[in-house]
C-alpha cells in the first residue's frame, strides 16, 4: 500500500525501526531579528498561539517579524 506522502514524491529513510519521511523546509535567507521582534514573538506565542503556529507552520513567521524589527526600528 502506496502512502500518499509517496504518492506525492516523497521518500522516507529508516531510523532503527522507524521510518521517517525527508521533510524539507525552503531557505528564509538571512532576516535580522533583534529586540523588538523576539518582544512581539513572545507576545504571539503567549496571548496568540493559534496565530503564532500559523505563521510558524506556514514558514511566515521569520518574514512576519523581521517586518515588526522593520517598524520598530523607525519609530
Amino acid at each position: 500500500m502506496i502512502t500518499l506522502f509517496e504518492q506525492q514524491g516523497g521518500i522516507y529513510y529508516n531510523q532503527g525501526d522507524y521510518f521517517i519521511p525527508c521533510v524539507e523546509t525552503k531557505e528564509q535567507g538571512d532576516l535580522h531579528i533583534g529586540v523588538w521582534a523576539n518582544r512581539h514573538r513572545q507576545y504571539l506565542k503567549q496571548y496568540h498561539r493559534v496565530r503564532y503556529y500559523n505563521l510558524l507552520t506556514s514558514e511566515k513567521l521569520y518574514e512576519y517579524l523581521a517586518d515588526i524589527e522593520e517598524q520598530g526600528g523607525l519609530r
